[in-house]
């Protein structure tokens, strides 16, 4: 009897693991050449209108995104390049 429970744990053990890796994401590969973009996200508060800043750090590009709750809407409020302004 015990050796029919421990062979009956052991296969449902290996049909688990067998489930668990069947079911993995396969995994992102980046394509070759591309460049590697490091991003950075700041929210910010002005004269009661909300705004979230993105910077793309590598070449220092900046856009400033306005949140628009009446019409439940984002919008793009500017722009900058400040990796040229800086002399990056």
């Amino acid at each position: 009897m015990t050796k029919l429970i421990l062979t009956g744990l052991v296969v449902l053990n290996v049909l688990l693991a067998a489930g668990v890796y069947l079911r993995q994401e396969p995994k992102a590969h980046a394509a070759i050449g591309t460049p590697i973009h490091d991003y950075s996200a700041v929210a910010g508060n002005a004269g009661g209108t909300s705004y979230i800043y993105l910077m793309e750090a590598t070449q220092g590009l900046v856009v400033a995104i306005r949140t628009d709750a009446v019409n439940g809407q984002l919008r793009t409020a500017g722009s900058a390049n400040v990796g040229r302004d800086l002399g990056k």
